[in-house]
């Protein structure tokens, strides 16, 4: 196919919100002009980049969208006054969109030489969904531990997921511009950072009657490196409580992708067998003493310690036959030891994110809580 030319209208839209994306970002840029389909247009949103971004976008044949709160800098390149967040971005980019189709890509993402391909296929082929999204692939781009089991994580949840789904994923996903339009796009008010705002668009679209697919061979790589302060502090400050929020406004919680019921009832385990675990490291050296200096039975100590590291041992285990799915999915990919590394920091996932839920209805309930929460949100601000 031959690229179209700005006077044309191309098929596809490819939108991309960045913030100082670094070598990342250059990488992300270099993938999507190694596409083996040419009928699209590249639109990117700098959302006051400090690190050369924009510039590097116009390099890679971008088109710089703009917005009515940027300045200028020099003669080629606007800044914004302040961060509007992807939400903002996404919707600026899509009102001078000229494709029918809008793609949106994370700016720490490589798609594959054939993904804008099978994205406009997979419209042609279905013409009954008004959406789509796919999947990480199971190879992160960095090696570190964190951010390949935060990755793997995300990329089991969205392959074991239903394909008929009801939301939404802006890192690699796809909507008809009709049907962006249709429900105004992604709530930039409610959403100035990165948080759920594509699962609250995703919402809004199947409320409208509109089918998404989640389309589980369309993979693309994630570049992103995570550590545990980054993942903890995204998923309950950008994810945990803004969906919980999103959930209670709404009254319902959908049977898919991280609210299945397994991973439900994996949370409340997993909070038992943390808590036990901290009583047992504090309590059972104390009662140990206890029974040696005569002031505990041996009849009384023995037998409660006895009970209380086999409830812990069931709890254990209980946690591991509610996930072996995916833990038996790493241990094929990585090896045992990286499988059993994966299951503590799960357990501990499932943990701070009941612990997320306490803080939610605090955060409701509590005026004060409320605009702590929103302080610490804006300073510890981090990319999904």
């Amino acid at each position: 196919m031959t690229k179209t030319s700005p006077t044309e209208t191309p098929r596809l839209s490819v939108i991309i919100t960045v913030k100082n994306g670094g070598e990342s970002f250059r990488d992300c840029l270099e993938a999507i002009k190694l596409s083996n389909y040419d009928d699209y247009e590249l639109l990117v949103f700098d959302d006051g980049s400090s690190d050369g971004s924009g510039k590097l976008a116009i390099e890679y044949g971008a088109t710089l969208v703009e917005s009515q709160d940027s300045i200028k800098i020099d003669e080629t390149i606007k800044q914004f006054k302040e961060s509007i967040g992807p939400a903002g971005g996404r919707n600026h980019a899509a009102a001078v969109a000229r494709g029918e189709i809008l793609f949106f890509v994370d700016a720490d993402v490589l798609v594959q030489p054939t993904t804008l391909s099978d994205v406009v296929t997979t419209f042609d082929e279905t013409p009954n969904i008004s959406a789509l999204f796919g999947s990480y692939d199971f190879e992160p781009g960095h090696q570190g531990f964190i951010s390949q089991f935060r990755n793997l994580l995300h990329a089991f949840v969205h392959q074991n997921s239903k394909s008929d789904a009801k939301t939404f994923w802006a890192g690699c996903g796809a909507v008809r511009k009709e049907a962006f339009l249709e429900v105004n796009g992604f709530d930039e008010q409610r959403y100035r950072f990165p948080a759920v705002e594509d699962i609250e668009f995703g919402y809004r679209l199947s409320e409208a009657g509109h089918e998404i697919l989640l389309k589980k061979s369309l993979q693309v790589k994630h570049l992103k490196y995570w550590t545990f302060s980054t993942m903890l502090v995204a998923d309950v400050l950008h994810r945990a409580i803004p969906w919980l929020r999103l959930i209670y406004s709404k009254r319902n919680i959908p049977n898919d992708l991280n609210l299945t019921h397994r991973n439900r009832l994996s949370a409340v385990v997993s909070t038992l067998l943390v808590l036990m675990m901290i009583f047992a490291i504090i309590g059972i050296p104390l009662a140990i003493k206890d029974i040696s200096d005569g002031v505990l039975g041996h009849f009384l100590g023995i037998p409660y310690i006895a009970w209380y590291l086999g409830s812990m041992a069931v709890l254990a285990w209980s946690f591991l036959l509610l996930n072996s799915d995916f833990y038996l999915f790493l241990f094929k990919l990585r090896g045992a030891w990286f499988t059993f590394k994966s299951a503590c920091i799960h357990c501990i996932f499932f943990f701070y994110s009941m612990i997320a839920l306490v803080v939610f209805l605090a955060d409701y309930h509590i005026p004060g809580l409320r605009r702590l929460r929103k302080r610490l949100s804006i300073h510890s601000h981090v990319e999904r």
